[in-house]
């Protein structure tokens, strides 16, 4: 584990936090994700223009990844609509390094030294403080907190099949691109199949300024996490990026004014602590 490792990671988590918290506030969930969709495809086809050559052993792992993505963002505007932004993104980001810390080891074979395992684990435990702190599940319901959870296991499962399939590809980059054309075009696809939206309200949407940025940040997110997962283990990286729970927090409640969680804090020192661990041990 290199410091660049480190820093792709941590990059990751913030940009991730930024644009979580910026569709968060989309007016309508479906639309607003549909269009943020759109402007990954244009990300993803200037990529592939740049190498277009995936490799054919990554094919299967993008074909899975992309309806796993797809998915996700399909069961986010819905959880979006349930409860407050710092309640819902903990429990949802929070279960997923969990479940990788478990899979990676066997599915990807990757080989942590004992240092790096006790580092994986004190940040583990952060996300889980800072999860715990943040959700009221009186508040929320069990209904939220389901869609909470089928989120954190998308998102374990995609980050896994991403891994192996970036390590298969020929081509970072033209991994990238592809996946971002067509869950960008998927998504959008399922929202208006199942009626969740429309093409007709997608071309009224007047917001698409936020739906660049929110794109944008989105794409760059991702494949800042798909550079670090080509480089170190995959339950490493996403802990790592999974660190966003702490910039998430804080941005629902300074800039989202939501209630404020005693505990953030202590769970952020856990965390930052974690972090150094796993450096170290690098």
């Amino acid at each position: 584990m290199t410091l660049l490792f480190t820093a792709l990671a941590l990059l990751s988590a913030v940009l991730h936090a930024t644009w979580s918290a910026l569709a968060y506030r989309f007016p309508d969930q479906a639309i607003g994700f549909s269009c943020m969709s759109a402007i990954s495809v244009v990300v993803g086809v200037v990529l592939v223009a740049i190498e277009p050559a995936v490799g054919g052993h990554a094919v299967p792992f993008l074909a899975a990844s992309v309806a796993l993505h797809a998915g996700y963002i399909v069961a986010l505007t819905r959880l979006n609509r349930l409860a407050q932004f710092s309640q819902l993104y903990p429990l949802s980001r929070g279960l997923s390094p969990v479940l990788i810390a478990i899979a990676a080891p066997v599915v990807a074979r990757d080989r942590l030294s004992a240092g790096a395992v006790l580092g994986l684990g004190i940040v583990i435990l952060g996300i889980v403080l800072v999860a715990g702190a943040r959700i009221d599940t009186g508040r929320v319901g069990a209904r939220s907190v389901g869609g909470a959870l089928l989120v954190g296991l998308t998102i374990a499962s995609y980050t896994v099949v991403d891994g192996l399939g970036v390590r298969a590809a020929a081509s970072v980059p033209a991994f990238i691109g592809y996946l971002a054309i067509g869950q960008g075009i998927l998504a959008p696809a399922i929202m208006v199949a199942t009626g969740a939206t429309s093409l007709a309200a997608i071309r009224r949407e007047g917001r698409w300024a936020r739906a660049v940025v929110v794109g944008g940040l989105s794409a760059a997110s991702y494949a800042l996490m798909i550079w670090a997962q080509s480089l170190g283990p995959l339950a490493v990286a996403a802990a790592l990026r999974e660190t966003s729970i702490v910039f998430a927090t804080l941005i629902g409640i300074v800039v989202l004014r939501e209630d404020a969680g005693a505990r953030k804090l202590v769970a952020a020192g856990v965390i930052v602590l974690g972090i150094v661990v796993l450096q170290r041990a690098a």
